[in-house]
């Protein structure tokens, strides 16, 4: 019997939109707000670390942050609850969406995680003009209906659907871009799908790896061993190459075969390596130990 896992399975559609003037007009005060927010909450985090490293003794000539030693780091559930009082007397705030709000202050944390995690560049400000795109991370029921898309507090949108989307999923978020040639959105659509996991079934099968052949069978299937470096060998020599290679103890000039095979032969033999990892050292010795020596392979850097 085959049993059947639930799985959530998503996929981004990209629809371009034909807003009207004054819907244009909103998307731009809108991006102008997000940019603003964006701004205002890398610079309040930017503040507490540069107030941590102050001279305790003196201050700065040119600029100096005092905040109070005990005051946390902003993060980003410290940052959201800010932005939510100071919506309460902000007008401008207020005509943006909040959750769309704090999804730009979402953004900010990811680019600090990237930062810390993955040694990216400190986050930069953003510039007039560079806020390019905004999201809802929810939408309400049935937010797609006769070419039209129901954004909150915007309303209903007019959209080229160049496509149909296949029944049963959820139109989950959803996110305004804005490029050259136009208004976009982006919407991501959720199914859960079921998909079935197959019992084990058939007979064992027992695989040899050896010399002369690359693989054999207990069927009797063979599978010859890749030459993949004796033809890169063979078109190294119209460059000259040929009286050296056919010498083992020959003085091959350093980096000149690596250089050579690694340029254009390197995805061959990635590939090779990658589908067969335990039979690496195999391969190696089948077909590389005879033409290259290991300190030339290894200056292959793969």
């Amino acid at each position: 019997m085959r049993q059947e896992v639930m799985q959530v399975f998503n996929l981004t559609y990209e629809f371009k939109l034909k807003p009207t003037q004054n819907q244009i007009a909103l998307f731009e005060q809108w991006l102008e707000t997000h940019r603003r927010v964006y701004n205002h909450a890398l610079a309040e985090r930017k503040n507490w670390y540069k107030s941590r490293f102050c001279q305790v003794n003196a201050c700065s000539l040119r600029n100096c942050y005092i905040i109070p030693a005990d005051a946390p780091r902003p993060t980003f559930a410290s940052q959201c609850k800010s932005l939510t009082a100071a919506r309460k007397e902000n007008e401008y705030l207020k005509r943006v969406n909040a959750q769309s709000l704090q999804q730009t202050l979402r953004r900010l944390e990811k680019a600090f995680v990237s930062m810390w995690e993955q040694n990216h560049g400190f986050p930069r400000f953003r510039k007039l003009g560079r806020m390019r795109s905004f999201s809802f991370p929810q939408l309400g029921v049935n937010p797609l209906a006769n070419g039209f898309v129901k954004l909150p507090v915007i309303g209903a949108v007019k959209m080229r659907q160049s496509r149909d989307i296949p029944n049963g999923g959820t139109v989950k978020q959803a996110r305004v871009v804005k490029r050259i040639s136009g208004w976009y959105v982006m919407l991501t659509v959720q199914w859960n799908v079921s998909t079935p996991q197959p019992m084990p079934h058939g007979e064992a099968v027992g695989i040899d790896v050896g010399l002369t052949s690359f693989i054999a069978t207990f069927n009797s299937l063979v599978v010859k061993r890749p030459r993949f470096f004796v033809d890169a060998v063979r078109e190294a020599c119209p460059l000259g190459t040929y009286a050296s290679l056919n010498c083992c103890n020959s003085a091959f000039p350093e980096n000149v075969l690596a250089r050579i095979i690694g340029t254009k032969h390197k995805r061959k033999l990635l590939y090779c390596m990658s589908t067969l990892p335990t039979v690496v050292k195999t391969f190696i010795e089948s077909c590389l130990i005879k033409s290259v020596t290991m300190r030339e392979w290894y200056l292959l850097k793969i």
